[in-house]
């Protein structure tokens, strides 16, 4: 089975403070897939371990089978270093979405 990312037994400490632990999880191609948590679930600290922008103290984090670091074209760092964050023309429309799910249904392709 081929998987768009793929998160296996991901854990990452800060100190004492477990803010990952143990994580995998599976994103198959044409569905749409959330992380959802209260704050201080890891949400931010998984998706950093998937960019490579912190490591992971175990388990591993892919985009079919490659390390970000590992793919040909990955995206780079914006102008304002790691932390920018870019919005594709496609993705972004002025204003709220009415419905928080209309956000995401063109992505599932149920209109």
């Amino acid at each position: 089975m081929t998987s768009a990312i793929e998160l296996t037994g991901l854990t990452k400490s800060f100190g004492d403070v477990v803010a990952v632990e143990d994580v995998s999880a599976v994103a198959l191609p044409g569905q749409v897939t959330a992380l959802l948590g209260p704050n201080g679930a890891g949400k931010t600290t998984t998706l950093r371990m998937l960019l490579g922008l912190v490591a992971p103290d175990t388990g591993a984090a892919t985009f079919d089978g490659l390390r970000y670091d590992e793919l040909s074209g990955p995206v780079r760092r914006g102008r304002r270093g790691p932390r920018d964050v870019r919005l594709s023309p496609r993705a972004h429309r002025p204003g709220p979405p009415s419905h928080p799910v209309d956000s995401v249904r063109p992505a599932t392709g149920h209109v």
